[in-house]
């Protein structure tokens, strides 16, 4: 298969192919399984996504040896040591960690020399334990602001005392109309009221009663 891949994008440009690798790259890492319970986990897709880069890359190679060279490489580090890692982080998770920590480290002194070595270091600890404090110590500063673009909080407690007094408003108010009636009836008394009068109707009924 190394011959095909070599020659699989010779008809597209090298611009083209780094900028699919660097996508591929994202793509990858944004949906690595790193151990946690997320929606968007998906570890076919990580994958595939870092194939598609390693064989576009692969194909950039000078000789057949090469593209066979990287695409075992890729293969060894994005599926055999993942599958490792896993397994070991089943069992020993302190010593997982430690090791991969050490041979980070060994990586970036060998690339970076002992200037970005000491570093990673110093960022490590900046990150891990440094940002961890700033942050506890910050929470006594944490002030709550509340305006108009908060969204609106329903109190039970008041709906409840709202509709007692909404209640009590009515009933005070029915009871002020029918004084201010029987007043108006008390002043009409004089006057002579019809036999089909309400007053008369009732009347009349509570005295065959």
């Amino acid at each position: 298969m190394s011959p095909v891949l070599k020659t699989l994008t010779e008809t597209i440009s090298t611009d083209t192919i780094y900028a699919q690798c660097t996508i591929m790259a994202f793509i990858h890492l944004a949906f690595h399984d790193y151990g946690l319970d997320a929606a968007m986990v998906s570890q076919s897709i990580s994958l595939n996504a870092i194939f598609f880069a390693s064989v576009c890359l692969a194909s950039r190679l000078s000789t057949n040896y090469h593209a066979f060279a990287f695409l075992i490489f890729s293969t060894d580090l994005f599926v055999l040591i993942s599958l490792m890692y896993k397994s070991s982080r089943r069992r020993t998770k302190l010593f997982t960690t430690i090791m991969f920590t050490i041979i980070t480290l060994i990586i970036i002194e060998l690339t970076f020399g002992l200037v970005g070595f000491f570093a990673s270091i110093i960022f490590v600890l900046f990150i891990n334990l440094i940002c961890p404090y700033i942050f506890l110590r910050m929470q006594i500063l944490k002030d709550n602001i509340y305006g108009p673009w908060d969204e609106a909080i329903i109190d039970r407690n008041a709906l409840k005392f709202s509709s007692k007094n909404f209640q009590k408003k009515i009933i005070i108010n029915g009871f002020n109309k029918h004084h201010n009636k029987n007043g108006e009836h008390s002043n009409k008394s004089s006057e002579p009221s019809s036999p089909l009068s309400p007053s008369n109707i009732f009347s009349n009924i509570f005295k065959t009663n």
